[in-house]
């Protein structure tokens, strides 16, 4: 199993656990309907940097960091970390084949819509009048009601190929803000080896196993999170 597949196997298990939860339609589409599988792996690869990086383990409080959408302002999904006085905007692009992934840019197009300082400045919709999404709006109220709001700073995080532009340019692109860019490449680093590993996670009920033996047999490992019981060989 190559690297992009193995990650489409643990997405397929985020996607999983949306049983249950309300959310089945946007995770769990008829299997036929290639766009709409490709989307909603889309939205399960922001859970899986929302689960790694920040260590949100349920699924429905992951959901609510979501805003990806029609009219969402460019921006995929949030985080406010109370801790570090940080909030992080997230925008993503998630390739349907593994060549894609591996090789396709995100557009300049695609940073400049990010609407970050007119969302932050309380503003309800673009600048050709159509209002955000009510993720965006959500998200937007929350930040609002911060109390200590002056003590936070922004950064914008982009999980996608880069074009080819000094950092300073991509940061200026998406309105300012420090911008750490996350390849795909080293999605497979950042993302799925601590999966794998599962280093980063407490104990709980998905299983993948990992074949870890040769072709004459030997030991296997699993490792386990998120729900429900569901096992996926990664070869």
């Amino acid at each position: 199993m190559s690297k992009y597949q193995t990650l489409v196997t643990i997405l397929d298990q985020i996607r999983a656990e949306s049983s249950g939860t309300g959310h089945e339609a946007s995770y769990l589409p008829d299997p036929s309907h290639g766009d709409a599988v490709t989307q909603s792996r889309s939205r399960a690869f922001l859970h899986l940097y929302l689960m790694v990086s920040f260590g949100l383990l349920d699924f429905a409080e992951r959901e609510q960091y979501l805003t990806d959408g029609k009219h969402d302002g460019g921006i995929d999904a949030f985080y406010i970390d109370a801790e570090s006085h940080r909030i992080y905007f997230i925008q993503s692009k998630f390739r349907a084949t593994e060549e894609n992934f591996r090789s396709k840019l995100i557009t300049v197009n695609e940073l400049i819509a990010m609407d970050i300082g007119r969302i932050l400045n309380g503003e309800s919709s673009d600048e050709s009048g159509v209002p955000y999404n009510a993720q965006v709006l959500g998200m937007q109220s929350r930040i609002l009601a911060i109390a200590d709001i002056g003590r936070y700073d922004y950064k914008v995080l982009l999980l996608a190929n880069a074009p080819n532009l000094p950092p300073a340019k991509i940061k200026h692109l998406t309105g300012g803000y420090p911008t750490e860019v996350i390849e795909n490449d080293r999605t497979y680093l950042d993302l799925v080896l601590p999966v794998l590993a599962g280093t980063h996670f407490r104990q709980m009920d998905i299983q993948i196993a990992i074949d870890l033996s040769n072709k004459n047999g030997g030991p296997r490992s699993a490792m386990k999170f998120g729900r429900p019981i569901t096992t996926a060989r990664l070869l």
